[in-house]
């Protein structure tokens, strides 16, 4: 089964979880609000459906679940490591909250469900070996901080645990944001209503993809991480456009208004064709995360993805989110005095340059990989072949 069918069966896990929170009504339970247990109700709903995916067959065996060598090579390595894991990434969540970010109480939630995670790591852990999967990158960095692992792999496993640390409770915010604005939306009575919940539909499709691929990195899906950025200018590139670091970018967009509702409540055509065209470029970024499907990751290499967007352009997502920027600003720049208006040109000029870092840092970073070396062959030979025939005509 293709990315794309992946990444789809996970946002049809999420719309059944939530529709049915939503029917039952329910704003809180035992002191944890509906949207988390939406959140867990689809991840759960979302393995599920990935076992059928892979035709996995979840036999149970107590002759295998009472064996020493089950519990030693897979099922305490991999719980050592999701309770370091969680453990780090709640430390990371409360100390990114003191510097100015919201993760809307990440570490208490993850605290009161970590029985059920590690419940639900457990029994991963059994497929896994029931399935021959040992060995696995969880396996060997579980087994490293039990001090039975190669010293070796000591960078790999830090770089990982940082990767997943940092930006785990960033994705469960944004997932967790989104849905309680789905729970509270209603049925649009105009064109930018429609736009709106085109929108907000297309960041939950986003989000929901993105989340899986940080909670599913595992050899039993063929989704596994198997290289992370090692340069640190990739991680400063990244980590800038994400809390709490994103605070510059935040300001630069605060300053020059980058929304599009803030001046979309007009008619007439030219207002809906700048409609359209910021709807497609949110469109084509959502299209490029689908295609990853439950591969979705920074700063880290899971296999090449060369179809979708990614058969014309190395950086579709970084392009389009761009380009809807852009467009959002255009129409405000006659509205402002001259100086303002140049700030806000270069401001938008200092986002745009790091996402081009951004970028540039990856590629850097693919480009270790023969697959990804030969992939950017195609596709500068593709632009070389298109600007030749534009300049024919």
């Amino acid at each position: 089964m293709n990315n794309i069918a992946l990444g789809l069966g996970q946002v049809g896990c999420y719309v059944l979880a939530l529709l049915g929170w939503r029917w039952l009504g329910i704003s809180s339970w035992l002191g944890i609000e509906s949207a988390d247990w939406i959140i867990l109700t689809y991840v759960l709903l979302g393995y599920i459906y990935l076992l059928w995916a892979f035709k996995i067959r979840p036999i149970f065996s107590m002759a295998l679940w009472n064996s020493g060598e089950w519990w030693i090579v897979s099922a305490l390595p991999n719980l050592v490591y999701a309770s370091v894991l969680l453990l780090i990434s709640i430390l990371w969540s409360t100390i990114s909250e003191a510097l100015g970010a919201t993760y809307g109480g990440y570490g208490f939630k993850c605290l009161f469900m970590m029985p059920i995670i590690l419940g639900f790591v457990l029994l991963h852990s059994f497929l896994c070996f029931k399935h021959g999967l040992v060995h696995s990158k969880t396996d060997e960095y579980g087994a490293l901080i039990l001090g039975r692992g190669p010293r070796s792999g000591t960078g790999d496993f830090l770089r990982m645990l940082a990767l997943k640390a940092f930006f785990l409770p960033f994705m469960y915010f944004i997932i967790y944001n989104i849905t309680g604005i789905l729970l509270q939306l209603t049925w649009p009575k105009n064109l930018a209503q429609w736009a709106m919940l085109a929108f907000y539909g297309g960041v939950m499709l986003d989000v929901v993809v993105g989340f899986i691929g940080y909670v599913f990195t595992t050899r039993l899906f063929d989704n596994e991480i198997l290289d992370v950025e090692p340069d640190w200018r990739g991680w400063v590139f990244c980590l800038i456009c994400y809390p709490p670091f994103v605070q510059i970018i935040k300001y630069i967009q605060q300053h020059t208004v980058l929304t599009a509702d803030n001046w979309a409540n007009g008619s007439g055509w030219v207002y809906t064709t700048w409609l359209i065209l910021l709807s497609l470029s949110w469109v084509i970024y959502w299209w490029s995360t689908l295609v990853f499907g439950i591969r979705f990751s920074n700063l880290s290499w899971r296999g090449l993805v060369d179809h979708g967007p990614y058969a014309f352009c190395r950086h579709p997502a970084y392009l389009s989110k761009n380009i809807y920027w852009w467009l959002c600003l255009l129409p405000l720049l006659p509205h402002q005095s001259i100086w303002m208006a140049i700030a806000m040109v270069l401001g938008l000029m200092c986002v745009s340059l790091i996402y081009y870092g951004r970028a540039c840092s990856e590629s850097r970073h693919l480009s270790r990989f023969a697959e990804y070396q030969n992939y950017s062959c195609l596709i500068h030979h593709r632009h070389d072949y298109l600007f030749k025939r534009l300049r024919l005509r």
